[in-house]
């Protein structure tokens, strides 16, 4: 598993929070019932029972907004999470509150006051490591609930006097909290030697990034950390009378997950040269998690590098597409000119991204074969584990065999076709990426070989050979079938490897349609066409795979932590819980 897969393990618990309204009612169900028991305890007077309990929830619901209002810049603390947070913390008092109702109601009051010191260090404990830095801040928070209807639920007994008289039950209380304090720091520190920012720090920027799509501060750590490095990007473009199509290989990589870094690059590059005229197809090159940009100005920068794209070759023929394989590994290229697409998988066997260590050797040859200049796309179309030093020698040894084919090879005349998904006016479902599905058919006297490219992070293994049979059964030729590995998706859905692929939710008949109906499209625009091929170095900072399993092995450092100082937060609230039954 790799470094990205194992951090969204780390945090698959979290959840989606139930409805304000549903929230709002639960809270209501959890807090009343402790109004309710105290009140009988007390003997309330019937007629002032409904003002009583009227009181308790104004002061319930009021210590929610303070919060609110306290965290107002903070965009994790919405009121339902808030409330969703009094909901468990009212939940645990009421637990303690009934046990003493049903054990000892003579001494509720004990009770009380030992729900109110759970409910409070559990709100220590959110408070702390979701919502705030300081944690004197947390602490002052925190209290604002339990210490408010503490005081209305002791309304009247003599506090005060209770609490001279009962020094164990509050020092075991303190000590709680004392504990609860430590707790989080230990956390804190966990991490330390390994990461350059405090883990609750990083938590909480990572949960700004995953619920509320605000990276910048999760980027800003990230960036700290980060390398410096050249990527390319290579592109071909094409020049026919009724468009200009673009084949676009960048070497830098969609990830690490939504809304960070480059996780959503393919779409973003789509825009770009969509929005100044050409219709592009953006494929996945040769490049892994270590090379994700740090954050959206590193996009930005990549994109703007794009206004300086240097030729390379011009031309108006090309050869035939031409296969081979080798063991596992397949490849499906073409020439345009000295200048050499290539299309890599290892479908229907599983895949994951290609390793960089293949490149060189490849460019090495395509120069010793007469191609100057090398488009290696890894068509990220079969879901898999990181690949084998077996499959590695099998995907050199397959393009190796390519480019001895394509020397040989003729060059014709040919005419180029696109149509894109945007033109259908359809929604995808939640494994299609928004840069849609791209269809570039190129014609050679009369025969024509068909590009389908998705928006969507790798695919469902088989699914190619399907969709290829489907098409092949129309008399539509496949040339390859590619996925851009977009993030756009990725740690956000509970699926064992943190992302939804191309055939999870997109049934492959329709998909097939969709094909067929871009199919037509694109052969209507069919005109004979020349190509010219550009590329740009951009300097850029990358995430790393240093960085990635840092942050995994803090994970884990912390999680060993957490779980170590939780059985003991456990065991003394348990003796806590002794100490008022026995005194």
């Amino acid at each position: 598993m790799n470094s990205t897969a194992n951090i969204h393990k780390r945090f698959n618990l979290l959840f989606t929070l139930p409805s304000t309204p549903t929230t709002a009612a639960l809270l209501i169900a959890f807090s009343s019932p402790i109004i309710l028991l105290t009140s009988l305890i007390i003997q309330v007077d019937l007629s002032s029972m409904p003002i009583y309990l009227l009181t308790f929830e104004v002061a319930v619901f009021l210590s929610v907004i303070s919060e609110r209002i306290i965290l107002s810049s903070n965009s994790l603390a919405i009121f339902r999470r808030l409330a969703f947070l009094s909901v468990i913390s009212t939940g645990i008092w009421l637990t303690l509150v009934t046990l003493g109702f049903l054990m000892s109601p003579e001494r509720l009051l004990s009770f009380i006051i030992l729900g109110a010191f759970f409910s409070f260090t559990f709100r220590l404990l959110v408070f702390g490591s979701v919502f705030f830095r300081h944690l004197y801040t947390a602490l002052l928070v925190a209290a604002i609930q339990p210490v408010l209807l503490t005081l209305l639920l002791a309304i009247d007994y003599n506090l005060p006097v209770f609490v001279v008289q009962n020094p164990v039950l509050f020092g075991s209380g303190f000590t709680l909290i004392g504990a609860v304090l430590l707790y989080l720091q230990l956390i804190n520190s966990s991490g330390s030697g390994i990461l350059k920012a405090p883990v609750l720090t990083m938590f909480q920027a990572f949960l700004q990034a995953w619920s509320s799509e605000e990276p910048s501060s999760l980027e800003d750590i990230i960036e700290k950390s980060s390398s410096e490095t050249t990527v390319k990007t290579s592109i071909i473009t094409f020049h026919t009378d009724k468009m200009k199509p673009m084949l676009i290989v960048p070497e830098v990589h969609p990830g690490p997950f939504y809304p960070i870094g480059s996780s959503n690059l393919p779409f973003q590059i789509f825009r770009y040269f969509s929005d100044r005229g050409f219709s592009p197809l953006v494929l996945h090159g040769v490049s892994g998690h270590e090379l994700n940009l740090t954050s959206k100005k590193e996009v930005d920068n990549l994109l703007s590098s794009y206004k300086h794209l240097k030729s390379l070759r011009e031309g108006d023929t090309c050869t035939r597409p031409v296969t081979a394989k080798s063991g596992k590994a397949v490849a499906n290229g073409l020439a345009f000119g000295d200048c050499v697409v290539i299309f890599l998988t290892l479908s229907p066997h599983g895949m994951e991204d290609f390793p960089r260590e293949i490149k060189k050797p490849l460019e090495e040859a395509s120069l010793k074969n007469g191609f100057k200049h090398l488009l290696l796309v890894d068509t990220h179309n079969s879901q898999g584990n990181q690949l084998e030093q077996e499959e590695s020698v099998e995907l050199i040894d397959v393009t190796n065999k390519i480019f001895k084919k394509l020397k040989k090879a003729k060059h014709h005349p040919f005419k180029i076709g696109f149509a894109h998904s945007s033109e259908l006016n359809i929604t995808f479902a939640w494994d299609i990426g928004p840069a849609g599905i791209g269809v570039w058919v190129l014609e050679i006297d009369e025969d024509r070989y068909t590009l389908v490219a998705v928006d969507a992070n790798n695919a469902c293994r088989g699914l190619r050979e399907e969709v290829i049979d489907h098409l092949d059964a129309s008399k539509i030729s496949v040339l390859e079938l590619c996925t851009s590995d977009t993030h756009i998706t990725a740690g956000k859905v509970m699926t064992m490897r943190g992302y939804v692929a191309l055939g999870d939710e997109t049934q492959t008949e329709y998909l097939v349609s969709v094909i067929k109906n871009l199919y037509e499209k694109a052969v209507e625009n069919l005109s004979k066409s020349s190509f010219d091929v550009k590329y740009v170095d951009t300097d850029v900072k990358v995430v790393g795979g240093d960085l990635l399993d840092d942050i995994s092995q803090a994970l884990d450092k912390v999680i060993s932590t957490a779980r170590r100082g939780g059985f003991f937060l456990v065991a003394l609230s348990l003796i806590a819980l002794l100490i008022t039954l026995m005194f």
